[in-house]
Formats: structure tokens, C-alpha cells, sequence
């Protein structure tokens, strides 16, 4: 049976699930300081609890955007980093699909994460096809995409929570989805950011 350990940590919330023998065990955390320290310990349960080896590992699976920068880092850090250890390869996998299979491709679906400054990181599904994104847009932007009516899912914008009706913040990368033949090598994972860092180094050092 494939083995495979799957890392999100792209939006407010941080999930890492462990597919094994068929079975899917999940553990959730919230984010922000510390993240790479939860997501380590979140990995370390699962195996620990399900009696599984960490050699027995197949592919890693990591979100790997849109979301939020620093958690995409961090997770995208940690998933290179336990796949280089194991030398296994690592499946890279969009934010916000797996979200969408969460809650189920079928009819009009909007899933949405919070990009700060009152945007989202958007992508809308007809049944199991993808029709629009991942792209950064407002929240009525997204919303003006879709025909009633529709289902929502994922980390809204919280100004827009009440039509977003997220699904409590995050779905971890879904293990059972990404096939293991279609791994990279970790020192190939990069990012999919949407628009730029926020921080930029200044240029010519301090002071200037």
C-alpha cells in the first residue's frame, strides 16, 4: 500500500495528514509563530500513533500556494527537508485544490484563502472542471465569477466570512489525491506566489 505524508500550512490554520494502508489520520493546528516547530510535532504524532515507520514513506506532499508567504515557506522548508532525509520524492500541490476535493467537485464551487488587504486567492470549479485561478482578486470579484447557485469552501477573507462560509480555516493537502510517480525532487519545490513579498530587502544595506 503507498504511504504518504501530506503538509499545508498555506493558510491560517496548519494541517499534516498520513495516508496508510487506505486509512487518512489527520491533525490540525493553528499557525503563526512557531509553525515549523507545530508541523514537526503534528508529523511526529501521526506516525507515532498509527505505529507507522518513517522509512515506510512513499512521497512527501506539501501545499504549495497560493497563501500566506512566511507558511509557505515553512511548510514547503519542512516537507523538502523530511523527503531529503528519507530520499523520498515530494508531490507539490496547489492550495487550494485540495480544498476543493475536501468538499466534493460537483456543481459551481468557490474556494477562497485570505490574501490579506481584503483580497482572496480564488479558483471556481464547473463539476470537476477547473474554470477560473488561482489568481488574487477581491472577495466581490470572486464572488461576480459564479452563477447561483454555488458552494463555497476555504479561509475567506474574515470581512467577507459570511459569504465565504468557510470550512473552519483549512484542509490539509489531500493525501489520498497526488499519485506518487508524479514526485520532484525536494530541491525543485518552489512557491507559488501570486504577487510579491510585502518585505523587500532594501538595497545597499542598512540605512539607506
Amino acid at each position: 500500500m503507498t504511504t504518504v505524508i501530506a503538509l499545508d500550512s498555506a493558510g491560517p490554520r496548519i494541517g499534516v495528514a498520513l495516508l496508510h494502508d487506505g486509512a487518512v489520520a489527520v491533525r490540525l493546528a493553528d499557525g503563526g509563530r512557531g509553525t515549523e516547530r507545530q508541523l514537526v510535532g503534528l508529523v511526529a504524532e501521526l506516525f507515532d500513533e498509527a505505529g507507522v515507520a518513517r522509512s515506510a514513506v512513499d512521497a512527501v506532499a506539501v501545499s504549495i500556494g497560493p497563501g500566506a508567504f512566511t507558511g509557505l515557506r515553512v511548510g514547503i522548508a519542512t516537507a523538502g527537508g523530511l523527503a531529503q532525509a528519507l530520499a523520498r520524492p515530494v508531490v507539490p500541490i496547489g492550495s487550494l485544490e485540495p480544498r476543493a476535493l475536501h468538499v466534493g467537485l460537483a456543481g459551481e464551487l468557490l474556494v477562497m484563502l485570505d490574501a490579506r488587504k481584503q483580497r482572496v486567492y480564488a479558483a471556481a470549479w464547473h463539476d470537476t472542471e477547473l474554470v477560473r485561478g488561482a489568481v488574487d482578486v477581491s472577495p466581490t470579484e470572486a464572488i461576480a465569477w459564479m452563477s447561483a447557485p454555488f458552494r463555497a469552501a476555504g479561509a475567506g477573507a474574515v470581512v467577507y466570512e459570511e459569504a465565504v462560509r468557510a470550512a473552519n480555516g483549512v484542509v490539509v493537502a489531500d493525501a489520498t489525491h497526488p499519485g506518487v510517480g508524479s514526485g520532484i525532487s525536494p530541491t525543485e519545490l518552489v512557491p507559488r506566489y501570486l504577487r510579491a513579498p510585502d518585505a523587500v530587502a532594501r538595497r545597499g544595506g542598512a540605512g539607506r
